[in-house]
């Protein structure tokens, strides 16, 4: 007996290569039930009389076929909804539906142009300039424009401790934001503003995590509507009229600072000085022959490619580079500038002479080096 027992377990653990949870079903089987059980080589067995045993493996395969019962379940009630859906769409009228789409955009826009709180948002970007700036902003007035866009008048933005030294007064700016490009992760605006007599447009692009740019032409600003004199009032005072024409295009990586570029053309015509005043000596006025200003903007910083202004009384030719830091106080200069002047002025400040002597040609060099907020000015 004891030998079929013992044939039994072995055959089972080592004849069929089935799963562990198989042989310790049979071998249990075999310990529990002798040979003298079988019956016609039948093994007879009260399944209800066994012990409970403790197979993991059950229940992972249970839990499978839930999971399974699951997603059967979920597919065909998303075949069910997209069967409905299409019945739905294909009885809508085409016609009805536009309707009913024009009457939401009509009565969405009435919405938001007559209850948008336009004056809180007036008060923000107040708010937000002064905290930036430390200057007074003053904004007249705050609309919609093309249901993506706004309107501001009367911008005016002057110092807080002279209320009289205005830093910019405009006369309104336009700008709309571009809806479709929004899904692509592009932010694209363009603008307007109308200032000093004249007015200038652009467009600016930032795209997500890769960079930004803008482009600006400007036509025909009045030099005379700003207020020069206000900027040198510690050691003087100018008048400055005439008009200003140019455009910029600069782009911004911020992967890469490498990778920045741009330029800048500025074209003027008509300038002149009057009423100059400097350290209490009163000089000739001076007028300017029409003449053009370039810049390049590559890696961190501007680099002056021309600069020539001739004028009766003075004539001035600079060049060199401007390095931008984060903190923009502490950013680099380097310019070497030339001028020459008249014998009216140079017999006003007879000083200058005595500091450098000039060149063949009449011409005095200057050096301006190191940070923004503290350069070290230099003759030679």
């Amino acid at each position: 007996m004891r030998g079929c027992e013992y044939f039994l377990c072995k055959k089972s653990y080592t004849s069929n290569p089935r799963p562990f949870y198989h042989s310790k079903i049979q071998i249990s089987l075999a310990s529990v039930y002798s040979c003298d059980a079988f019956s016609s080589h039948r093994l007879s067995v009260n399944l209800a009389s066994m012990p409970v045993l403790m197979i993991e493996e059950s229940a992972t395969f249970g839990k499978r076929r839930r999971k399974i019962r699951h997603i059967i379940r979920r597919s065909r009630n998303l075949k069910r909804f997209i069967t409905q859906l299409v019945k739905l769409i294909s009885g809508i009228n085409l016609k009805q539906a536009l309707v009913y789409l024009a009457i939401f955009i009509t009565f969405f826009a009435a919405t938001f142009y007559f209850f948008f709180p336009y004056d809180a948002v007036k008060n923000r970007i107040i708010t937000e300039i002064e905290a930036k700036t430390g200057a007074k902003v003053a904004i007249e007035s705050l609309r919609p424009l093309r249901m993506s866009g706004l309107t501001i008048r009367g911008i005016k933005v002057v110092k807080p401790i002279d209320p009289t030294q205005v830093l910019a007064d405009i006369d309104m700016i336009r700008f709309r934001v571009h809806i479709l490009p929004l899904f692509f992760a592009r932010f694209i605006t363009d603008f307007d503003l109308v200032a000093y007599g004249g007015g200038l447009s652009g467009v600016t692009e930032m795209r997500g995590g890769k960079g930004s740019a803008i482009a600006v032409n400007f036509k025909d600003l009045d030099l005379q509507k700003y207020n020069f004199g206000k900027l040198i009032e510690t050691y003087g005072n100018i008048a400055l009229q005439g008009k200003l024409t140019g455009n910029l295009s600069l782009y911004f990586s911020q992967a890469n600072k490498r990778n920045n570029q741009g330029n800048v053309e500025l074209s003027f015509s008509g300038v002149k000085t009057s009423n100059t005043v400097i350290l209490t000596k009163n000089l000739p006025d001076i007028v300017f022959e029409p003449g053009i200003i370039k810049m390049d903007f590559k890696n961190n910083g501007f680099s002056i490619s021309e600069w020539e202004m001739i004028g009766d009384n003075l004539s001035v030719s600079m060049n060199g580079r401007l390095t931008l830091l984060e903190n923009f106080a502490k950013s680099r200069i380097g310019f070497t500038a030339k001028f020459k002047l008249s014998e009216d002025i140079e017999n006003l400040f007879p000083e200058i002479s005595l500091l450098a002597a000039p060149d063949s040609a009449g011409w005095y060099k200057l050096t301006i080096n190191g940070p923004l907020n503290k350069p070290v000015i230099k003759m030679r």
